[in-house]
């Protein structure tokens, strides 16, 4: 398995934090010691047009830099093609809630198979996360974690006539605890 550290697996699943976090997905213990190990039991289970389960990691991340904002990532397997991943932002500081579509800054969960891409974004799909337990990010910028649950319809997308994306006729629910 090729090893790939934190920054780009955060931006294979299109996370632009530009955030660099030592974290190794094929090591299972070096996230753990920074988060409390609050990164165990993180799943992504997809069902309707795809049915597959993953384990993920948590990546709870505050930049540094000015914009306010906190980015949770749930980064899915480096060994598999699909790019699973789910990323919630919201302004300023997760709190210990439920949030809606229209409170989050981002919404990006996505996954692709068979050709097919899957998405529910800014312009494609709904979403919610909801945060039960939380670990600020404290040494890095991203060596934070959380504890909660997601769900998510993805819309397939599909090329329209002159260029872009439009909803295609495919869905996929995510369930993703973490």
């Amino acid at each position: 398995m090729k090893r790939l550290g934190a920054a780009t697996l955060l931006a294979l699943a299109g996370c632009t934090t530009g955030i660099t976090a030592p974290m190794d997905m094929g090591a299972g213990g070096d996230l753990s010691a920074m988060a409390n190990d609050m990164a165990s039991g993180c799943s992504l289970a997809f069902t309707g047009d795809v049915n597959m389960t993953f384990a993920c990691r948590v990546f709870l991340c505050h930049p540094t830099g000015g914009d306010n904002y906190d980015d949770l990532a749930l980064a899915g397997p480096v060994d598999n093609p699909t790019s699973a991943h789910a990323i919630f932002d919201v302004d300023g500081m997760f709190a210990l809630k439920s949030y809606t579509r229209a409170e989050l800054r981002t919404l990006d969960v996505g996954i692709i198979v068979g050709g097919k891409s899957y998405r529910a974004g800014d312009q494609f799909g709904t979403g919610t996360v909801t945060v039960t337990d939380l670990t600020r990010p404290s040494a890095s910028p991203c060596d934070g974690s959380a504890h909660g649950s997601a769900t998510a319809t993805l819309d397939e997308l599909v090329d329209a006539d002159g260029g872009g994306q439009i909803s295609g006729p495919g869905r996929v629910m995510v369930s993703a605890t973490f």
